[in-house]
């Protein structure tokens, strides 16, 4: 369940970063805060998702491989 989290909250920033790329920096959109400061949020959430990624994926529980992947 961390992955398929941490992987929801990396396609929401990727998306916000997108739209706050094409709006102006000093422009209020999304909520009280300034594109600028969004931005910057969205930078750091989207460069740790890359730099966590083998914490949370080691935590993670996963799946056997079956039979027929590892060949016994």
């Amino acid at each position: 369940w961390m992955y398929k989290t941490a992987l929801t909250l990396f396609v929401i920033t990727f998306v916000m970063l997108g739209y706050l790329g094409t709006r102006n920096p000093s422009h209020v959109d999304l909520g009280l805060l300034k594109n600028v400061t969004w931005s910057q949020i969205g930078l750091v959430v989207y460069f740790a998702f890359f730099l966590l990624m083998p914490i949370y994926t080691r935590m993670d529980r996963t799946k056997p491989e079956p039979d027929r992947v590892t060949g016994q």
